[in-house]
């Protein structure tokens, strides 16, 4: 645990003294008044100063996302705070003290931001190189009759595009008003107490959203990395490094590949210094290690191969998912009560016999494991979206239904345990697992789909308005609320689907078990290429499948009104589940024609994925018209 630091009061510490440390309960935070401190995790690295505050931005989530270290002996003024409920009294403890708040804040997300895009940037620049390089190296190899190696790792990334939900422009506006004064700024938000609350949580939460989106791209760039230079055998410098050393100094292709050996070290040399620099670690090879495989295969000798090929055992992939229930709830920092409920629960239907049987107790303990679901997942995923970390046992849970290792034979256990989730678009429709979708709403980038009345989430607020149960300030905030629109996904459409999707009515339940999926799980994988491909071929028969009639104007450009045809390709959700049923949830996303369909598949799905594209295609035509 962390030092308690004495509340109201200056603190002092000598340099290199942890003042918060990453993943701990949050109880205080801190302005420094002296001295200098450097805040970071696995995605960023800030130094901060005199006048800013330590920990600000983790209010929202109720944890330190960073640990904070002095780099100088340290003088720092610490309040006590649990989370947002605390900013008020923050606030309101010195007017002078607001121009310091948002300072912090508005430098904390310029910060982010440039360092979010610099590492975006790096990662998908490298991994581009990287791949022109395997295919240079290939044409070489195949034009003397080589046998070519593969880097399996490069070839299954793809680029990372999930843009932080901000412009440039904002980011510009951010940097400007760094420039005011401290107490100008103070000054001028003294006037505005319910503007600087609002802001100032907003803020706040932007933060939560910028540094998981760090975390997510520093985690791409770590798998870039690796798939160019580490202790795998199959990494880009590896291979070429024994295309090499197979190569006497005369033959006729050794330029071209020293020259890409070259073209390897420059591109580890700038991949390496970005991440240094915004990150504040080297996630790259160690440097004497690449240096002595760069001579050996300067001079001939054969490069040894590891025995870590970067994929798990099965015994090591047992181990790592022994006790996953429990891992789950605790992970998901479920209450007591419920947690040992739940836990006795699947205790019993682990010892069925036969878990699809319709008898009247069985069919009670199926529908009792199913109301607690839903809640369980609903925590796991906040706290997964919050902190941005999470082991593979909660990984599978979120995107596979994944529940007990028990309830799955080793086979089936190993074969769920390497699947590879892709979360990346395709390029004709946008596919996403559960847990992304999800993301994307509380991220405000989708709306919440319509519930099972066909009310959309603000239909549902302005009706329980209606009733009396919500005051117009009340309704207002809802209407922004991030996370009560995702709340309003996971409570309808959700769990809804979850039923329809896995397509077992009388023997239900939201979570997989080696009775109801199959044993060859990879060859039932949905991914977003095989929804892509199984669109497509629609689309080669029925091109104006998803073509619509909008109206469109333009007076300044002399078009008052016409009727063109626009594409709106369907989004397509994978359910966590193994099932049999596609579903055609909504033809629009809201009342506008110009918006996307939803489509719900499960992400093992047990039937013929393109006859079950063609009909819900089909019923999408037959709802639009």
């Amino acid at each position: 645990m962390g030092q308690a630091w004495k509340v109201g009061v200056i603190n002092q510490v000598e340099a290199n003294s942890v003042i918060y440390r990453e993943g701990e309960e949050l109880n205080s935070i801190a302005l420094i008044l002296k001295g200098n401190a450097i805040c970071s995790n696995a995605g960023i690295s800030v130094v901060l100063g005199p006048g800013e505050f330590i920990a600000l931005n983790d209010l929202y989530i109720g944890t330190y996302m960073c640990t904070t270290v002095s780099t100088t002996a340290c003088a720092f003024y610490v309040f006590e705070a649990k989370g947002l409920e605390d900013l008020p009294s923050i606030v309101g403890f010195k007017k002078e003290y607001r121009g310091y708040l948002f300072k912090s804040l508005n430098r904390w997300l310029v910060r982010m931001y440039e360092s979010y895009n610099l590492v975006v940037a790096a990662s998908n620049d490298s991994m581009k190189k990287a791949k022109e390089i395997m295919g240079t190296y290939r044409e070489i190899v195949q034009s003397y009759g080589g046998e070519t190696e593969r880097v399996q790792l490069l070839e299954g990334l793809d680029e990372f595009q999930k843009p932080l939900p901000v412009k440039e422009e904002w980011a510009n506006m951010l940097k400007e008003l760094q420039q005011i004064p401290v107490e100008v700024m103070a000054k001028y938000y003294s006037y505005l107490p319910k503007t600087t609350m609002y802001e100032m949580q907003e803020k706040i939460k932007l933060c939560t959203i910028f540094m998981n989106g760090i975390k997510a791209v520093v985690s791409h760039a770590g798998k870039v990395a690796t798939s160019i230079i580490s202790d795998r055998n199959d990494c880009v410098f590896k291979v070429i490094c024994r295309t090499m050393a197979s190569l006497a100094p005369s033959h006729a292709n050794y330029k071209e590949v020293l020259s890409l050996l070259d073209q390897v070290v420059e591109l580890v040399d700038q991949f390496e210094n970005v991440l240094e620099k915004q990150c504040g670690q080297t996630t790259l090879f160690q440097r004497s290690q690449m240096e002595a495989l760069y001579g050996s295969a300067l001079v001939g000798e054969a490069i040894e191969t590891s025995t870590n090929d970067g994929e798990e055992s099965e015994e090591e992939i047992v181990g790592v998912l022994h006790n996953s229930l429990e891992q789950i709830l605790f992970y998901g920092e479920i209450e007591e009560e419920v947690r040992e409920n739940y836990t006795a629960l699947m205790q019993q239907f682990i010892g069925l016999h036969n878990k699809n049987t319709t008898d009247e107790s069985v069919r009670e303990l199926r529908h009792s494991l199913s109301k607690l679901f839903f809640g369980i997942y609903k925590q796991v995923f906040k706290k997964a979206y919050k902190t941005g970390e999470y082991g593979k046992a909660v990984e599978l849970f979120l995107h596979f239904g994944f529940q007990d290792e028990r309830l799955l034979s080793k086979e089936q256990l190993v074969s769920l345990y390497r699947l590879k989730i892709k979360n990346t678009m395709t390029h004709y429709c946008n596919c996403y697992t559960m847990y992304d979708w999800l993301v994307e709403i509380y991220e405000g980038r989708k709306e919440p789909s319509k519930n099972d009345m066909d009310m959309d989430y603000y239909d549902h607020i302005r009706e329980v308005a209606g009733k009396g149960n919500l005051t117009p300030q009340e309704e207002q905030a809802y209407m922004k609320d991030y996370e009560a629109k995702v709340d309003f996904e996971l409570d309808n459409m959700f769990i809804h689907n979850m039923k329809h999707t896995n397509g077992k009515v009388s023997t239900y339940v939201p979570f997989v078990h080696k009775d109801n999926m199959p044993l060859n799980i990879e060859k039932f994988y949905v991914t977003p290429t095989k929804v892509d491909e199984a669109l497509r071929d629609i689309i080669a028969v029925d091109f104006a499948a998803f073509y619509r009639e909008v109206i469109y104007s333009n007076p300044e450009c002399g078009v008052p009104r016409e009727i063109v045809q626009i594409e709106c390709v369907p989004d397509v959700l994978l359910f966590p589940t193994c099932g049999s049923n596609g579903v055609m949830w909504q033809e629009l996303a809201n009342k506008r024609r110009n918006t996307a369909a939803r489509f719900c598949l499960p992400i093992l799905c047990e039937t013929n994925l393109a006859d079950q594209m063609i009909r819900l295609v089909g019923r999408f035509r037959w709802e639009l018209c």
